[in-house]
């Protein structure tokens, strides 16, 4: 059985608990994405540490533990919020793309894993068509809207990385979309030397080849940047 790390809005959990009791049934990860899918880039850092506990507090009391990953909101992750994920016991974060690796974040509160994410495997935007957020594309067909995400994993598969496929529920899962992944899947998997895995296993295979001194991933910090809404303040 395949397991998959899934982000959540902990809204979402608290409107629909019997899905999250299949999903933890299926032996599946839940990450954490924010509350209301709010963007922590603009927020103030009082706002993003009430936004980021209140999540939290909902995944504790419906899951019974701490989620180990965070993926911000459009991916816009900050300082603020990777400080606290290290401050409550996350061990990695999913949200920038500086590398095709894993690698260490380093925080004023301490260190957790980066597992880079990238949009060529992101199902945004050849599928996302919203004229309420300002977003209208072109929608492609389903085999053509999921090349750009094969072809990156070709790639890792060709250097032995890491590839993370980030594929929404309402744009993916719609039926003609996910026939073509599970097409997919089952001629990867058929390869046999392919690991799919939740990426808290992922994070914690890393720690492991750290710990044992057969791989050390590069550093660096969490640098704050300047956002327009924020320096407007």
């Amino acid at each position: 059985m395949r397991r998959w790390k899934l982000q959540r809005r902990t809204w979402v959990m608290e409107q629909y608990p019997e899905t999250v009791e299949a999903i933890l049934a299926g032996g599946h990860e839940i990450g954490h994405h924010g509350y209301l899918h709010e963007d922590p880039a603009e927020q103030s850092a009082e706002e993003q540490t009430y936004w980021f506990q209140r999540a939290l507090e909902v995944h504790r009391k419906m899951t019974g533990s701490t989620p180990r990953g965070y993926r911000a909101p459009v991916y816009n992750v900050t300082p603020e919020v990777l400080s606290l994920a290290v401050k409550h016991g996350l061990t990695y974060e999913s949200s920038m793309m500086a590398d095709d690796l894993p690698y260490r974040i380093d925080t004023a509160t301490g260190s957790l894993y980066e597992l880079p994410v990238h949009w060529g495997s992101d199902d945004w935007p050849p599928f996302a068509h919203f004229d309420e957020i300002g977003y209208k594309m072109p929608v492609m067909s389903p085999r053509r809207g999921l090349e750009a995400s094969f072809d990156e994993f070709e790639a890792q598969y060709e250097a032995g990385g890491l590839w993370i496929g980030i594929w929404h529920p309402f744009l993916t899962g719609r039926l003609a979309r996910w026939r073509v992944v599970e097409r997919w899947l089952e001629e990867v998997l058929s390869r046999g030397d392919v690991w799919f895995a939740p990426l808290e296993e992922i994070a914690a295979y890393a720690a492991s080849q750290e710990a044992e001194g057969t791989w050390l991933p590069h550093r660096e910090p969490a640098a704050p940047y300047p956002h327009p809404v924020l320096m407007e303040k």
